[in-house]
């Protein structure tokens, strides 16, 4: 009987020589970045500690923007890491944050303090 040997190897390492090749070539990583987090200076409407909530003006024309916060979220006062506790209402802040496709929009850091007010300030006209 006569067996078709087109298909197969006549030497082992050929085999082993297609198979680097194809490891080599194959991404080992893929992954999903999520898109970086959007800067705006703000200031702060109204803050609700329990809910994890805060509304914020950032602009004149501007529809108010409503972020919850999370545990991963970074609070800096003055450069330094902070509690939630010191920001109040009417508080010139940059808040970083995130837009996903199902649920609330969430900020990932809330910056105030020195160098915040100097970011606000700088974009505001002078007279």
């Amino acid at each position: 009987m006569h067996t078709n040997r087109r298909l197969t190897p006549t030497n082992p390492s050929l085999w082993l020589f297609a198979l680097s090749m194809l490891l080599w070539l194959a991404p080992l990583e893929s992954q999903a970045r999520p898109p970086r987090a959007r800067e705006r200076q703000c200031v702060i409407q109204t803050i609700e500690r329990d809910s994890r909530t805060m509304t914020l003006q950032c602009g004149k024309d501007a529809k108010a923007l409503e972020l919850v916060w999370t545990k991963q979220t970074k609070f800096l006062q003055n450069g330094t890491f902070a509690d939630v506790a010191p920001l109040k209402t009417n508080q010139a802040v940059v808040v970083y944050y995130r837009s996903p496709f199902f649920g609330k929009k969430f900020a990932t850091k809330v910056v105030w303090g020195n160098g915040s007010d100097d970011k606000l300030n700088k974009n505001k006209p002078t007279h």
